[in-house]
């Protein structure tokens, strides 16, 4: 009789454990027995062994489970997908973002990387169900600069991939990121992982803020996350770089903060934008990925990656009706993405 209340058991794999893939987790734990599995390996060279770790982790535990689950496309879903195809199991990848372009002016995304790319290829084609953040991840015109593809998204990448496609948007915790100070006024923030680093600033548009900050001398811009070098040799009196920040006190910045800047040239559905929205923040970010739907009529949009461009946004910003704005960015993420529509439409989903 003991059987009804045995959970199905769900395998689950991951490359590191964000917050995201924590909360997926905790999800998933509510209807099933969640069996999970890194793939963190220190140095690329290790990549190997970690495979052939994971092929007899796989091998134990694929037997027992109904449905095999994996966030983003790489190296580490390859094999889940591969083996769940073997034993007939269904295997549902969940992209991010990384996992569906390709920038070779950066060297930056899966599909620019020889190796990478067929692995997340043969992932995307061995897999039953495809989970995206956005329809702009599956495949869509790129507009915002030209030294790249036309075109991006993992459709774009790999030709007649003909897969079912779920778009299940992230979700945000509302009670943990709200406004909890007055705001600076014409207080701009960007937060990106690396700053300082050439590929990183061109990659998340910190060049577009050096280079625009000039023109603003009565604004003032911080960027959070940036490596001690840049710290260092940051000169403009209106520009402060701080290092990474745990979110309590990213909180206390996005809540001073009236603007955020997301001009990244890529990007999936970007956290930070989201929780600065939360905090009142009013968006401003580049018609990438899933930036312009998220801002949707609570912000501004940059369609080229262009000085003067930037400049103007930044002037009509200044000029809106910040107060209405705020509001009604954090409703807009409050309202539309919210962690419950995440988890209810993942577990159906399932």
């Amino acid at each position: 009789m003991r059987t009804h209340n045995m959970k199905t058991t769900l395998l689950y794999f991951y490359p590191y454990l964000s917050t995201f893939v924590k909360k997926d987790i905790k999800f998933f734990q509510e209807k099933y027995k969640v069996v999970t599995s890194g793939f963190m390996p220190k140095k690329k060279s290790y990549t190997f062994f970690f495979l052939i770790k994971q092929f007899f982790f796989i091998l134990f535990n694929i037997g027992k489970c109904k449905i095999v689950v994996c966030k983003f496309a790489s190296y580490h879903s390859f094999l889940p997908a591969l083996l769940a195809k073997v034993f007939n199991k269904p295997f549902v990848i969940i992209n991010g973002g990384t996992d569906c372009v390709s920038f070779p002016s950066i060297n930056y995304g899966n599909f620019n990387k020889y190796l990478q790319g067929k692995f997340t290829k043969w992932t995307y084609q061995l897999s039953t169900h495809i989970v995206t953040l956005h329809q702009n991840l599956v495949e869509y015109d790129y507009n915002y600069q030209d030294t790249d593809f036309p075109k991006q998204g993992f459709a774009y990448h790999i030709k007649n991939l003909n897969k079912p496609i779920s778009e299940i948007y992230n979700g945000y915790d509302s009670e943990k990121w709200y406004k909890n100070s007055d705001k600076i006024p014409n207080s701009f923030i960007t937060v990106a992982f690396g700053i300082g680093t050439e590929k990183i600033n061109f990659l998340k548009g910190i060049d577009m803020i050096l280079n625009v900050a000039s023109e603003f001398p009565d604004c003032m811009f911080y960027l959070i996350g940036a490596n001690k070098d840049f710290i260092e040799q940051v000169k403009a009196e209106n520009i402060i770089a701080l290092p990474p920040l745990p979110s309590k006190q990213l909180i206390e910045h996005y809540s001073k903060s009236e603007f955020y800047l997301q001009l990244s040239i890529s990007e999936g559905f970007p956290n930070s934008l989201c929780e600065a929205m939360l905090c009142g923040c009013i968006p401003i970010g580049s018609d990438v990925g899933a930036i312009p739907f998220i801002i949707g009529d609570t912000g501004f949009v940059l369609k080229k990656k262009d000085k003067n461009q930037l400049t103007e946004l930044i002037n009509n910003a200044l000029k809106s009706d910040r107060k209405t704005l705020q509001t009604k960015a954090r409703n807009r993420i409050s309202t539309e993405f919210t962690e419950e529509k995440r988890k209810e439409k993942l577990l159906s989903l399932i």
